[in-house]
């Protein structure tokens, strides 16, 4: 598998360990799947703390403001950074990976016929996944007027979203402009991205692939806890780049029954407060 046309990208901003260990094993994974000088930017306001990692650091420091609406929605940052890398390859495909993401063998390939037709995220969530929005009207850009439709609208989980340099940069120039729209109505859920991509590509008439079974994200908090836990645990957790320097394969399983245990010896071995 040749990955010449493809350009991977991550997000790293606000300094947190648990954050830069995710970040590094995915990066590992991801390493062990693509071909040798496989473009990899990583778009974070701490660039020192790549600086032994392959790949080609983004200082966003400076940006992170503006691209956050000045912190009122982090997840804006997310499209911002993907339509800069997009403007920055100009050509090919561009995957942006969320941290908490790890590649699973065959990926590669799987995005290359996915995305040939169309873009690629995660997987579809729901149809319908915002019930309350079913008056929402606002006019985008480029596509013209978005209506929600509670019969044709999906969400994506954006665990990854990969799209075309060129011919899907107006769709996520649309994208932040409908999450802008859907902030200055007085939304706040958590998950205005997701919902903002998935129905500006449905807009657009783009199709959407899942690429559910070649990567996991374990986005739910119980998986988060449990695998920063393993994690924290790795040789070289401490080091800086260490844990995203070599191409490796998963070595830890997010199974169920592996979490659930985590959790349980975690309750029953955190003592409760003492209650004077």
């Amino acid at each position: 598998m040749r990955n010449a046309d493809c350009t991977f990208a991550y997000l790293d901003y606000g300094g947190r360990r648990s954050l830069r260990l995710q970040m590094r094993y995915s990066l590992s994974t991801l390493l062990a799947e693509v071909d040798p000088g496989t473009a990899i930017l990583l778009y974070t306001d701490t660039p020192a703390a790549y600086a032994r990692c392959p790949v080609t650091v983004v200082d966003i420091s400076q940006r992170l403001a503006e691209m956050s609406l000045d912190g009122v929605y982090h997840h804006r940052v997310k499209p911002c950074v993907l339509l800069d890398a997009l403007r920055r390859v100009g050509r090919g495909t561009c995957a942006l990976l969320d941290s908490d993401t790890f590649i699973l063998p065959g990926f590669a390939q799987a995005l290359a016929d996915k995305v040939a037709g169309g873009a690629a995220m995660h997987r579809l969530e729901s149809i319908n996944p915002m019930p309350h929005l079913v008056r929402f009207e606002t006019q985008l850009p480029h596509a013209g007027v978005y209506r929600y439709d509670p019969a044709a609208s999906v969400m994506f989980n954006s665990g990854i979203i990969a799209m075309r340099a060129q011919a899907h940069e107006p769709v996520l120039e649309d994208a932040i402009a409908l999450i802008d729209r859907l902030i200055e109505s007085g939304q706040r859920f958590p998950t205005i991205e997701q919902l903002a991509i998935s129905e500006v590509l449905r807009l657009h008439g783009v199709a959407t692939a899942e690429l559910l079974p070649w990567l996991f994200h374990y986005c739910s908090l119980s998986q988060k806890r449990y695998m920063n836990w393993r994690l924290g645990a790795l040789p070289g957790a401490d080091e800086a780049g260490e844990l995203g320097t070599v191409a490796r394969r998963p070595t830890i399983g997010v199974e169920r029954i592996k979490v659930r245990l985590y959790h349980l010896w975690r309750r029953l071995n955190t003592r409760p407060p003492v209650v004077p």
